[in-house]
């Protein structure tokens, strides 16, 4: 895997490491992975599932219209975020004449893929996350999904610095995007439930209060926002928004059940910091936690998840 430096420099196709064997991800996967118990609590392992879920959901991997380039072949995409091999080797699979890069700005890496496909490859980014170290009109089609900031216990959450981070990202995003190339982002309101009773409430307000500083500052990075940043820009146009409402629980059915084991992962795993946080007991917690899960069904709670596109000028 490719590491930048601090001041990384710009890079080209030339420059990317060799490819190894190919690896499939094929419909059977898909079935089979829906059905597989994700209570492990990787985060890996979560973001995997959570791939295939919303790709099952959406009956695609993105909504811009550039599927016959990438079909034609010759196409170069980019990927931005945290374990990009999940969605940028599944593309790679599916679009084996065009040519995938992802840009890893976590430290988090899919131990579970072990061979990159011929024509993907994964490069790490160790300088400010807000870079793309990339020439300018490189890419065809860029892609960011679930960009909201890592939850991180250990630092304090700046909403101010959050935004001009994400402002600059998407600028560098579109910088590196050829004329006429696509951009593509995509967000779940993973902070703001639907329908949701007491219990449900207290808790997702709780663990994102804790971890982000503020329940509320930290949910003001939506897709309204990102449209006021793609407009403010002003290099971009056929702006378009799609929009999904998953019921979570029963009422979604077994994909509902499985989108809602993901959700409420981190906050499961959290349980020994949310007591301390609460001022609770771990009982206490199992029974707010598993009342809370009752009222998901009760309520019919839901969650809605967004496609920002928008094409270069």
């Amino acid at each position: 895997m490719v590491h930048f430096n601090n001041d990384p420099p710009r890079y080209s196709f030339s420059s990317l490491p060799p490819r190894y064997s190919q690896i499939s991800f094929d419909d059977q996967k898909l079935k089979s992975s829906l059905i597989t118990d994700i209570s492990s609590g990787n985060p890996v392992n979560r973001l995997e599932m959570q791939h295939y879920i919303f790709k099952y959901l959406w009956q695609n991997n993105f909504s811009t219209p550039i599927a016959k380039q990438l079909q034609a072949g010759g196409a170069k995409v980019l990927e931005v975020g945290s374990a990009p091999e999940i969605w940028s080797f599944d593309m790679a699979n599916s679009y084996p004449l065009s040519t995938f890069i992802g840009l890893n700005n976590s430290p988090t890496c899919n131990k579970s893929i072990t061979n990159e496909p011929l024509n993907a490859t994964v490069l790490q980014n160790n300088s400010l996350s807000s870079t793309i170290p990339f020439p300018d009109e490189t890419f065809d089609f860029i892609y960011q999904r679930f960009f909201l900031p890592q939850l991180n216990l250990t630092s304090s959450f700046n909403p101010n610095s959050i935004f001009i981070e994400q402002y600059n990202l998407v600028k560098h995003m579109i910088r590196v995007l050829n004329p006429g190339g696509w951009i593509e982002f995509m967000i779940i309101d993973n902070l703001v439930w639907y329908n949701t009773g007491l219990y449900t409430f207290r808790l997702t307000q709780a663990y994102y209060s804790l971890t982000c500083d503020g329940y509320d500052s930290y949910n003001k990075i939506d897709e309204k926002h990102l449209y006021n940043m793609l407009v403010s820009i002003q290099q971009v146009q056929s702006i378009f928004i799609e929009t999904k409402r998953t019921p979570l629980g029963k009422k979604g059915g077994r994909i509902g059940e499985l989108l809602c084991d993901v959700l409420l992962q981190p906050i499961k795993s959290n349980k020994s910091v949310l007591c301390e946080y609460m001022r609770i007991s771990t009982k206490e917690f199992d029974k707010m936690y598993n009342i809370m899960l009752q009222e998901i069904n009760d309520y019919e709670t839901y969650c809605v998840s967004h496609r920002i596109c928008a094409k270069k000028s």
